[in-house]
């Protein structure tokens, strides 16, 4: 569950981006994944945070306060996402949380179509090995788009992270936090980079 999208950050490309980062990057890059199954029905934006900060091998332990331990219910408290039931994860909550558990340095990008979005994780997972958060909306219906056999009967707005990417960028792999909750998901899937970026265009990326 996400709160409501704020005023967004965009990120700009050039026309030699793409090829600027097909000469510094290889076309597939995987983080290792420890999934994590979200605890509650509003926990995937604590979820989807731990297996970003695991997959780019941060400490169990906070640095902004070193008796803390990672778990969901740590991240989720007003010290780091301030997760709600009634209102969810606020996605700018995610860098300002990464940045103080592990001091990784991150932003949110939104309005980004494929190729944006293709830029942006093959310099991240690529050249960088961050995990990634999107930030992900599905509407009502068995006819509109949904991913990971997720249910239809709702709209859902849910966060999963980003470890990877194959087909050099043209496909991104994500690790879901309703694998195990919700009886179909996988805890972990692919799809389109083109999918992703209609996906995430309501609230974004964080990368």
């Amino acid at each position: 569950k996400l709160a409501p999208a704020p005023r967004v950050m965009t990120m700009s490309r050039t026309a030699g981006a793409d090829a600027v980062a097909a000469a510094a990057v290889p076309s597939s890059h995987y983080l290792s994944v420890q999934h994590s199954t979200q605890t509650t029905a509003y926990y995937c934006g604590p979820a989807s945070t731990l297996m970003a900060l695991r997959a780019m091998g941060a400490s169990e332990h906070s640095q902004l306060n070193s008796s803390h331990t990672l778990g969901q219910s740590r991240l989720a408290t007003s010290t780091y996402l301030a997760t709600t039931e009634s209102g969810g994860t606020y996605i700018y909550r995610m860098p300002t949380t990464m940045r103080d558990w592990a001091g990784v340095s991150s932003k949110v990008y939104t309005g980004l179509d494929r190729a944006g979005l293709k830029s942006l994780v093959r310099r991240s997972n690529g050249q960088y090995s961050k995990a990634l958060i999107y930030g992900t909306h599905e509407n009502a219906g068995a006819s509109a788009n949904h991913y990971n056999k997720h249910y239809t009967n709702k709209p859902l707005d849910h966060f999963v992270m980003g470890y990877g990417y194959s087909e050099s960028g043209d496909r991104v792999h994500y690790a879901d936090p309703l694998g195990g909750r919700w009886p179909e998901s996988k805890n972990t899937s692919s799809m389109t980079t083109n999918a992703m970026s209609g996906f995430t265009a309501t609230y974004g990326t964080v990368a």
